[in-house]
């Protein structure tokens, strides 16, 4: 903390007068700061959210692919071995 130049002729009681404003001054511009960082880390834990949910659906979209394809190549090879069986007989 820097004591301001013209303090010289200031009793004791005015100097920590001085003082305490200073801190003051210091605590609500550290205040300041940590309110900042507290509503970005707030947003960052809402766009971690938002991404963990679009992650979330696209899991499901790929298992839902991923059972259509099973669906259709088990109907397909379903559908050869039916042709066989009639190639056989």
């Amino acid at each position: 903390m820097e004591e301001p130049n013209n303090t010289y002729f200031l009793n004791d009681r005015d100097k920590v007068s001085l003082l305490l404003a200073d801190v003051l001054k210091q605590l609500d511009e550290n205040n300041h700061i940590i309110n900042n960082l507290e509503k970005e880390i707030h947003t960052h834990k809402l766009e971690v959210e938002q991404l963990n949910r679009k992650l979330e659906k696209m899991n499901t979209m790929k298992v839902i692919v991923m059972m259509k394809f099973y669906w259709r190549l088990k109907k397909k090879l379903s559908k050869a071995v039916k042709i066989n069986e009639k190639r056989r007989a």
